[in-house]
């Protein structure tokens, strides 16, 4: 989600002076792009910025609609405007210095941006890697330096897609009078209309589109998830996915999943906030006013804005696990995994938060299980992920576990089970540059820039090459998901290892971990898990 927090300087990329602009017809215009030099790299990239895959500006709270055709030329050398974001107050003190600005945004925002190595194309054309980023549903854009695809796309000969949908109150605004069942989630929306770009255009700039691999972080990656879930079985749009830290777990399987009826809260007093009526003129009423004036109500009545529950149209109804185990949705190859500290960087902004509270008033449904929580994760204990001098680590490490961890190890199990092509890593690599604690904990988002190849460069040999590890798996994946080079999960006893990046047993790259050790705290929130999601 944070991602900006490591990147105090990505290497500048050197345009080719005189070279012919790389030109594409896609359906909806010519694209004028640009091609660039990216240092060390065999190959150049070509870049195509700021293409619109919807009419835009859409309209508010209303599904998006495709493009219409075209064949306006077009300058795609500049990132399109990031949708209206609502930045969360909790980013930690320590790392507000850092470029966490959120870009330039607008309601004129879907915009996709296309990144091509500059070589020759196979026959056929390249893999393709579909992003989508991560921000809570709250914030994000597909502009943050974080997630330039040139470098994997000059290092790895992959095609790489990124893309802006909408966020928060106007992405996920939920039930109000007016409002479609099916259209409660255009943010989501966008992301397959995206998606259905992409396939039917990225020919046209040498990829192939039956070798798309859908990827994101956080709340990208529980968009990902969703996109597998409710896929057809027999002929889904992608044919790999990954998961990095998130999936439907952390909005449903126990999750926080928001249902049409709950939103409704949220939705009211946003338009009793406004001075909105709420009635067959609520939905008018809320599109005449201003971004600012809804951003700012939002933020004065504490709105919660996330996927909901709409018929099955973009959210499942019915856990995702299920659908796992009983192989619905995509039958395509799965990387998923998490941090190994993911928690810290949320509990900073609270650094006396104790069990205590945390019991009382965070996850009280964790409330019946304090006595073994406090003795699995004693002040001054350790595990595999590292040690908790403090209780504000051990409290931070319980929960990344909840939430994090432990959801991916029952997603894992339950894929590799109904015979899914499933793999599991664990990325456990610190960065002792970064201010304390963060430097101690591979936490939350901190892998991303890695897996673009866009870190800072302030963690030396090290980092770099935990960067072309990462890079060289994520993209062995593109290429072939069933057989990407490393070890199948299975989830039962006959194979208890997953893979471990940045480890203590190889720094520099991968090392097999046993999952036992992992996982070993799971059996607690099992408990809780199975109280919706009984049968694993």
């Amino acid at each position: 989600m944070l991602l900006s927090v490591l990147l105090l300087g990505v290497t500048a990329l050197t345009p080719f002076v005189g070279a012919q602009a790389p030109t594409v017809t896609a359906e909806n215009g010519v694209f004028v792009g640009s091609q660039t030099a990216i240092p060390g790299a065999p190959q150049g990239v070509k870049k195509f910025l700021g293409i619109p895959f919807a009419v835009t500006p859409p309209q508010r709270f209303s599904a998006p609609v495709k493009a219409p055709a075209s064949r306006q030329v077009r300058q795609a050398t500049n990132y399109g405007p990031g949708c209206p974001q609502i930045v969360s107050g909790n980013i930690p003190g320590r790392i507000k210095p850092l470029p966490v600005t959120p870009p330039p945004d607008s309601e004129d925002c879907l915009y996709a941006n296309v990144y091509v190595p500059a070589g020759r194309a196979p026959l056929g054309g390249y893999p393709v890697m579909f992003w989508i980023y991560g921000g809570g549903f709250q914030f994000g854009g597909s502009s943050n330096p974080a997630y330039d695809g040139s470098y994997l796309a000059a290092n790895h000969s992959v095609v790489v897609v990124t893309i802006n949908y909408r966020l928060n109150l106007f992405g996920f605004l939920g039930s109000v009078p007016g409002v479609k069942v099916a259209e409660l989630n255009p943010g989501l929306l966008d992301q397959r209309l995206a998606l259905d770009w992409t396939r039917a255009n990225i020919a046209k700039f040498g990829g192939d589109p039956d070798k798309i691999t859908i990827f994101g972080e956080s709340a990208g990656a529980v968009s990902v998830d969703l996109l597998y879930l409710t896929a057809s079985p027999l002929r889904p749009p992608f044919r790999g996915a990954i998961l990095q830290s998130g999936g439907y777990g952390l909005i449903g399987d126990g999750g926080a999943l928001t249902t049409p009826n709950t939103t409704i809260s949220s939705a009211q007093r946003l338009a009793q906030a406004v001075s909105c009526p709420w009635d067959a003129s609520t939905l008018a009423c809320l599109r005449s006013k201003s971004v600012s004036e809804l951003t700012t109500a939002s933020t004065s009545i504490r709105g919660s804005w996330t996927p909901v529950q709409d018929g099955g149209v973009t959210v499942p109804e019915t856990t995702g696990n299920r659908i796992r185990r009983l192989g619905r949705g995509a039958r395509v190859p799965v990387l998923m995994g998490s941090n190994a500290n993911e928690a810290i960087l949320f509990t900073l902004p609270t650094p006396t938060l104790t069990f205590t509270q945390l019991f009382a008033a965070v996850y009280p449904e964790l409330a019946p299980y304090e006595a073994e929580i406090r003795a699995a994760y004693p002040v001054g204990g350790c595990s595999v992920t590292g040690c908790w001098p403090s209780e504000l680590l051990a409290v931070s490490q319980a929960i990344g576990d909840y939430i994090f961890v432990c959801p991916a190890a029952r997603s894992a199990s339950a894929s590799a089970k109904s015979l899914v092509n499933t793999y599991r890593y664990l990325y456990n690599r610190t960065e002792p540059t970064l201010p304390p604690p963060l430097n101690r904990a591979a936490f939350h988002a901190a892998e991303v820039p890695l897996v673009f190849g866009t870190q800072d460069g302030s963690g030396g040999p090290t980092q770099a090459a935990v960067s072309q590890f990462m890079m060289k798996t994520w993209t062995d994946f593109a290429k072939n998901p069933e057989s990407p080079g490393i070890r199948r999960y299975t989830g039962v006893s006959l194979l208890k290892e997953i893979l471990q990046i940045g480890g203590p047993a190889n720094p520099l790259g991968g090392s097999q971990v046993d999952i036992t050790v992992v996982d070993a705290y799971c059996r607690i929130f099992d408990k809780v898990y199975d109280q919706t999601d009984p049968a694993r």
